[in-house]
């Protein structure tokens, strides 16, 4: 099964513009935390995302665009990529 990343950036939003946003993306199956090889979670960075299910690379970014857009004064900057393999240093998770 494919794993996706996202990167969403708004522009000139307040805090609750990124709350909305953190909604949506669970709502489509997306995760703000990320597994780590011992069973303990890792948080991403603010804006980052990973997504584990099948899906169209092009639609999974559409769908993002056109609702970051809506929060952002600017067209929202959006970056999704498939990836098999990660390394990070992370904070961990405060919950999954």
């Amino acid at each position: 099964m494919p794993t996706y990343l996202a990167r969403v950036e708004l522009y000139n939003a307040e805090p609750e513009d990124y709350e909305g946003l953190h909604k949506y993306m669970l709502s489509l199956g997306f995760r703000r935390t990320i597994p780590h090889g011992d069973g303990s979670y890792n948080q991403l960075p603010d804006g980052t995302y990973v997504f584990e299910k099948g899906g169209d690379i092009y639609q999974i970014r559409s769908q993002i665009s056109d609702y970051a857009d809506r929060l952002s004064g600017y067209r929202a900057s959006v970056f999704v990529c498939e990836f098999s393999q990660c390394a990070w240093y992370l904070y961990p998770a405060k919950t999954r």
